[in-house]
């Protein structure tokens, strides 16, 4: 299955805008390249998306699990969109 694996994506709090820091850079590691994704406003956005389906009234456990899947998968969709301008440039 190794074989298949392309690289693989890391979030990471990077600064906020103005402050010298980068949205995303990468790294190679063990062979693979990785990408580091800035991840800042995934949980607010997360909890955000969650209150507006009326989830946000679980039990505190279930709703830290439910807002860590949600700004998980935000942050993925952010890297994939971002591939596709890049592809769309191209």
């Amino acid at each position: 299955m190794c074989d298949r694996v392309r690289g693989f994506l890391a979030s990471l709090q990077a600064a906020e805008a103005g402050s010298g820091g980068s949205s995303s850079s990468s790294i190679n590691l063990a062979a693979l390249p990785a990408v580091l994704w800035d991840e800042r406003f995934s949980s607010l956005e997360a909890r955000s998306s969650l209150s507006e389906f009326k989830i946000g009234d679980m039990r505190a456990p279930k709703y830290k699990k439910a807002t860590d899947r949600v700004a998980a998968a935000l942050i993925l969709q952010s890297f994939l969109d971002d591939r596709s301008d890049d592809v769309a440039d191209d």
